[in-house]
């Protein structure tokens, strides 16, 4: 019986680490794949270009000031879309990072924030606009909560 312990021991060492493993390529998949080139932090209202690179919406609108092509490939900029799939992603990954990784978050929004202007004139966009600003500020809510 003690037999049986030891390897039950070991098997759940053995799960253990097999997890950490996963959460650290998780945690370099989040850093390397979720991070606007621009500005090398997590997409904050990450945007999507026609040639599929995305960033944040705020850098690009940035960028756009001075070129009107990628950053990356420098394919023209026909159009950008609102990636709401990858700004849920994100914010779910950030709440299980460091509180100084969430406050830095918390800041970067509102400091945008303020910065901000619409770019995009349309009815259409701005509802979204709303949705998203809305959706941080629950999100912002609930890392405060958490934090």
């Amino acid at each position: 019986m003690t037999e049986d312990c030891v390897s039950f021991q070991e098997e759940k060492e053995k799960v253990q680490a097999q997890k950490e493993e996963v959460l650290s390529h998780m945690n370099d998949v989040l850093e390397n794949e979720l991070q606007c080139i621009i500005c090398s932090e997590y997409f904050i209202e990450a945007v999507t270009l026609n040639c599929a690179h995305s960033f944040c919406s705020y850098c690009i609108n940035e960028w756009m000031k001075r070129k009107v092509e990628c950053p990356i490939c420098r394919k023209d900029i026909k159009s950008k879309t609102h990636s709401l799939v990858l700004d849920n992603c994100i914010n779910k990954m950030v709440d299980n990072l460091s509180s100084e990784v969430k406050e830095r978050r918390i800041v970067l929004i509102r400091e945008r924030k303020g910065k901000t202007s619409t770019c995009w004139p349309s009815p259409g966009h701005q509802a979204g606009q709303q949705g998203l600003e809305k959706e941080h500020e629950h999100t912002l809510e609930h890392q405060k909560k958490q934090a």
